[in-house]
C-alpha cells in the first residue's frame, strides 16, 4: 500500500511540474514587479516597515498611474473605484521586506488578473513613418507621454503635436529623427 501510495505521488509530481515551478519574475508579471518596486523605492526612508506609510504611498501613486498601472491599482484596491480592497495582503509583506516578486506571486494567487497585465510596448519613434502611421498609433504616442490632443481632427494636426512635443518627452528619438532628415 505504501509503495502505490509513494508510485502515485511520484507519478503525479513527474505528470504535472508546474504546479509548484509557477515562479513569478518580472517577464511573467511585469506590471505588478514594476510598481510594487515604484511603490517601495517611494516609500520615505525609515518608514518600509510602517504599514500606514506604504498604503499611502501606493495610494498617492494610484493616483497618478497610466493605463496599466491604473488597471493594477483597481484591482488590488487603490483606487476609490476599486470593486475589491486585497492591499494589505501587499502591503504587509512589503513591510517585512519581501521582495516584489514574492509579493505579486501571493497577490496573483487571489486575483490571477494582476500578473496577466503587461505594458505596450512603446512605438519606436525614430522608425515610425508619420505619413503612414495610422491615428490610432499616433494617440498611443501622446497617450504614453501623457498628453491629449484636444479638438485634433485631421492626422496632420496628431502628427504636429507628436513633433511639437516629442523633445520633452523622447529627446533620443528627436534627436536621431532630426541627424536623419538631414
Amino acid at each position: 500500500m505504501y509503495i502505490t501510495f509513494v508510485a502515485v505521488c511520484f507519478s503525479a509530481v513527474l505528470l504535472f511540474p508546474s504546479l509548484d515551478a509557477r515562479k513569478v519574475t518580472e517577464e511573467n508579471c511585469e506590471v505588478c514587479v514594476k510598481f510594487v518596486r515604484k511603490v517601495m523605492n517611494a516609500v520615505e526612508k525609515g518608514q518600509e516597515g510602517n504599514m500606514t506609510s506604504i498604503t499611502d504611498t501606493f495610494k498617492t501613486l494610484c493616483k497618478k498611474a497610466n493605463e496599466k498601472e491604473n488597471r493594477f491599482c483597481y484591482f488590488v484596491g487603490g483606487l476609490e473605484t476599486s470593486a475589491t480592497y486585497i492591499v494589505n495582503h501587499m502591503v504587509q509583506p512589503l513591510s517585512w521586506g519581501m521582495p516584489a516578486e514574492k509579493v505579486c506571486d501571493k497577490l496573483s494567487s487571489i486575483d490571477s488578473q494582476i500578473c496577466e497585465l503587461k505594458y505596450e510596448k512603446p512605438v519606436d519613434l525614430v522608425k515610425l513613418n508619420f505619413k503612414k502611421a495610422r491615428i490610432g498609433q499616433l494617440k498611443k504616442v501622446l497617450s504614453q507621454w501623457g498628453e491629449q490632443c484636444k479638438g485634433c481632427m485631421e492626422k496632420e494636426e496628431f502628427v504636429r503635436l507628436i513633433k511639437e512635443k516629442m523633445p520633452i518627452h523622447d529627446a533620443k528619438s528627436w534627436e536621431a529623427r532630426q541627424k536623419s532628415e538631414l
